[in-house]
């Protein structure tokens, strides 16, 4: 008999932080859950389908690499999946907290969104972020030094891009400091 008086008194309390939100601003929370949470998965569904495609390349590919070029290229796809994955899921949850948890708080989901800044999850998430954008960068930065050590007069186009690439890691680095 007490359990369900107990729940009918946390429903109606819920019931009550509810209507203090007018129909527009639970409008626009609605919207926001819904385009983070969808954009957050279609970014997903396509990095799992480019890692997917490099599995498939790298196992099937009829060109004349070394067992260990290949297991290079298996460990860096795998380990830029990872980080993309482990972003999904705790942007995901930094999501799930302001939207769904949390969403009667006081100064509405959207700015509790933004305190969330310094719990694990956002950390982790931003963390993944810059890590797998870093590994992208030196990809391309070492695909560019490919292609233009053998051409002629090129040879001074691969300190820009190596330079840009080591003041982006210094200049997150002194911020953070």
């Amino acid at each position: 008999m007490f359990k369900d008086l107990s729940f009918s008194i946390r429903a109606e309390s819920w019931l009550v932080v509810m209507s203090t939100e007018s129909p527009s601003e639970r409008q626009h929370d609605g919207i926001s859950l819904l385009s983070l949470t969808l954009f957050t998965g279609i970014c997903y569904g396509t990095v799992l389908t480019i890692y997917i495609q490099c599995l498939f390349s790298l196992v099937q590919s009829p060109m004349r690499q070394s067992p260990g070029q290949r297991l290079f290229f298996f460990g860096y796809t795998s380990a830029l999946f990872i980080l993309e994955t482990l972003y999904a899921a705790a942007n995901s949850r930094r999501v799930w907290i302001a939207f769904v948890i949390n969403w009667g708080s006081p100064t509405g989901p959207t700015s509790y969104e933004i305190s969330l800044w310094h719990d694990w999850a956002s950390i982790v998430a931003m963390a993944c972020y810059i890590i797998s954008n870093w590994l992208a960068d030196a990809l391309m930065l070492g695909r560019c030094v490919i292609l233009f050590r053998n051409m002629e007069n090129t040879r001074w186009l691969i300190p820009i891009p190596c330079s840009m690439f080591f003041v982006i890691i210094g200049i997150y680095y002194d911020i953070k400091r």
